[in-house]
């Protein structure tokens, strides 16, 4: 099972550590990659790299584990709380659906959860590159953020 979590936040990429239990439940770990926007190779390679590892198999997630999960984020921020993380991130998520991999955007929920939207972003074939996958996926993911980004407005003179 391939599982990619990408935070955005605050001009920075997020990147967890995810692991898996045998009920399937998922949960993040140290360590917390964190690169800047400003570097999409590293975030691409960063990315097919995570594509191409399965996720770590453990025994038991403690329910401590799982009182602390939004933990290493925030932790990684530098913030307090997993509200102070998700207030301004965005987050997308490359899984597999339906036997191909898929980058799925991520809108917030009612309770600053994320909830993934129902149609992927884009989908690849069995058997993609992960290197090519990476690239893609960051350079839409950045194309979005780009797109929703401010920009000053022109003014007359």
């Amino acid at each position: 099972m391939t599982r990619v979590s990408i935070y955005l936040r605050e001009g920075r990429v997020y990147l967890p550590t995810l692991a898996i239990s045998r009920d399937g439940v998922i949960t993040m770990h140290d360590p917390v990659l964190v690169i800047p926007v400003t570097e999409p190779d590293r975030v691409a390679v960063a990315v097919a790299t995570a594509i191409s590892e399965p996720l770590a198999q453990v025994d038991l997630i403690s329910p401590s584990v799982l009182d602390r999960k939004p933990g290493v984020l925030a932790q990684a921020a530098k913030v307090r709380s997993w509200a102070a993380f998700a207030r301004p991130a965005q987050l997308w998520v490359l899984r597999h659906r339906d036997g191909h991999l898929a980058l799925m955007s991520a809108h917030h929920a009612y309770n600053l959860a994320f909830q993934e939207d129902p149609e992927p972003v884009r989908t690849w074939p069995k058997g993609a590159d992960t290197a090519t996958v990476g690239t893609e996926a960051v350079r839409l993911i950045l194309d979005a953020l780009h797109a929703t980004v401010p920009r000053p407005l022109d003014r007359a003179t």
